[in-house]
């Protein structure tokens, strides 16, 4: 297992790996139509979790394995007056560790709220942080011995038209610690990318699974968040299309997948400046709907 701070590694070839992880995956969803209609029933809901810069819904209370999520992509410039950046965000977390997989575009050149709009595509970022620091350990963009191993030459380079459905996922494999990412552009079926070569080491147990728009670089980043005069609606994420995701949360002991309202518990997150419970939410998630899969995120006035 790779330590914190230390070089992530890349094990076996890559044609055994991906055997593996079509097996893996194949599991999650025929399991996933197991859950799908049952689980509802088993919901309940926990604390509100708070954020500087994220919003959207957090599962808990288990050893999640795979999140995953679909998402129209807004034009992110015209909320150039309220953020920087628009961003979607599917994350597997622990105590130790945080692994955050992005699609996000600036709404300006400066990446800050306030500019001048301009029109930019999304671009695909993976990182790796300390969850207690907050340090980075590798993110597919870095430079140097900050970037993760074996990036793919397709990785940094794709990008996705605003108007476009992404499909987002992370997949961990406690078995084989390997851990995959993947986001595609579901209007057009044969362009995605994928990740695959991230090995934090066999049975991490990730107890919180998040889904949620990012706004700033960083989990824990300042968003600049500049109010609109009345409630905006950002983004709307929805359930991922067969195959093999079907489902927002996969655990690994349990071998079942859940929408967010059939996972217990689960949370809403809500931004507020500096994620303080003394300031006025400035970014929160919708009530469900969709059979519990679907929610949107509104900026708050």
């Amino acid at each position: 297992m790779v330590a914190i701070g230390t070089t992530w590694t890349d094990r076996g070839s890559v044609s055994m790996r991906n055997i593996g992880r079509r097996m893996a995956l194949l599991l999650v969803a025929v399991c996933t139509l197991v859950a799908f209609g049952t689980a509802g029933a088993s919901a309940s809901t926990g604390p509100k979790f708070l954020s500087a810069d994220q919003a959207g819904y957090a599962g808990t209370g288990a050893s999640f394995s795979s999140v995953s999520i679909t998402a129209k992509l807004p034009q992110a410039s015209s909320f150039a007056a309220n953020l920087g950046q628009v961003a979607v965000s599917v994350q597997l977390s622990n105590r130790h560790i945080v692994i955050d997989l992005t699609v996000a575009a600036c709404t300006d050149t400066t990446c800050r709220p306030g500019g001048k709009p301009v029109a930019l595509r999304y671009h695909v970022n993976l990182s790796v942080f300390n969850a207690a620091t907050h340090a980075l350990i590798c993110s597919t963009s870095g430079k140097g011995s900050a970037r993760c191993q074996y990036v793919p030459a397709d990785w940094n380079q794709y990008r996705i038209a605003a108007g476009q459905t992404v499909a987002m996922s992370l997949f961990y494999a406690s078995n084989n610690g390997y851990l995959d990412a993947e986001a595609g552009n579901q209007n057009n079926n044969a362009s995605e990318v994928a990740y695959q070569d991230l090995d934090p080491g066999p049975g991490i147990v990730f107890d919180q699974a998040r889904i949620v728009a990012q706004f700033g670089p960083t989990p824990w980043s300042t968003s600049g968040y500049r109010a609109p005069k009345s409630a905006v609606r950002i983004i709307n994420l929805g359930v991922p299309p067969p195959p093999p995701y079907e489902a927002e949360f996969a655990t690994t002991n349990s071998g079942r997948a859940y929408c967010v309202d059939a996972w217990w518990p689960h949370h809403l997150v809500a931004m507020t400046s500096g994620g303080s419970a003394n300031n006025p939410e400035q970014a929160a998630p919708t009530a469900t709907w969709g059979g519990s899969c679907d929610f949107g995120i509104d900026l708050k006035p």
